[in-house]
């Protein structure tokens, strides 16, 4: 490849999207979702809930490329408070072939928790392997290690997981710039939004949805059933 080709490519990928939200200071008000509008008639509705994520996109200053809204997988895992427990992702890719490799951005709004889970064993032998880097907002990211919840008081894990508890107490604050890793593989490990919400990149070696278990056997169902 020629140096200028080379060059080229090489200002195109870190102009990307990715590669610009890890620096992005563009700084926005939090705007928390109100429960009532992303449900019709007491179900969780998927289009409002991308409605309410494509807002904090554009109020965070995420690029809003032409496939992100129909790509995205929303959901309030069958609790119906989306508000204070849900997910939403973009799979970017999810490949076991030619060397197992993972993307995906996780959106969560103000205040929302990522319920708690853990991997088993998944397809091609693989279990899941992840981190986190934070593009956008703030995410505390619980899991193994030292109990240290009483340094974040901001974090209220609702009742509506586990009647309001985790089996894992040990949290960090993660900012625009950090990378998280997981503490060790096959851990259990949750995640909780600042007050602007957060957006995150997920790397990991490979996902497989069945062999995602959650804490609260009701989300579990669901998950799994879903």
């Amino acid at each position: 490849m020629k140096r200028r080709t080379l060059l080229k490519k090489t200002a195109l990928a870190a102009a990307s999207p990715l590669a610009l939200g890890m620096f992005h200071s563009r700084r926005a008000s939090a705007a928390a979702v109100r429960n009532k509008d992303v449900y019709t008639d007491g179900k969780f509705d998927v289009e409002k809930g991308k409605d309410a994520i494509m807002a904090l996109c554009e109020r965070l200053g995420y690029h809003i490329f032409p496939e992100l809204r129909d790509g995205l997988w929303v959901s309030d895992y069958g609790t119906g408070q989306f508000d204070k427990l849900g997910l939403a992702a973009y799979s970017f890719a999810n490949q076991s072939e030619g060397g197992a490799f993972m993307l995906m951005d996780l959106f969560l709004m103000p205040g929302q928790m990522l319920p708690e889970h853990w991997h088993l064993e998944g397809d091609h032998g693989i279990t899941k392997n992840e981190g986190w880097a934070i593009r956008w907002g703030k995410s505390y990211v619980g899991g193994v290690g030292e109990n240290n919840m009483a340094d974040f008081p901001q974090i209220k894990i609702p009742k509506c997981h586990c009647n309001g508890t985790t089996t894992t107490h040990h949290v960090v604050e993660a900012k625009p710039g950090s990378f998280t890793p997981l503490a060790k593989v096959g851990t259990r490990h949750w995640q909780f939004a600042g007050p602007e919400g957060a957006i995150l990149s997920e790397v990991a070696n490979l996902h497989t949805g069945s062999a995602v278990r959650h804490s609260d056997k009701a989300v579990n169902d669901q998950f799994l059933g879903g």
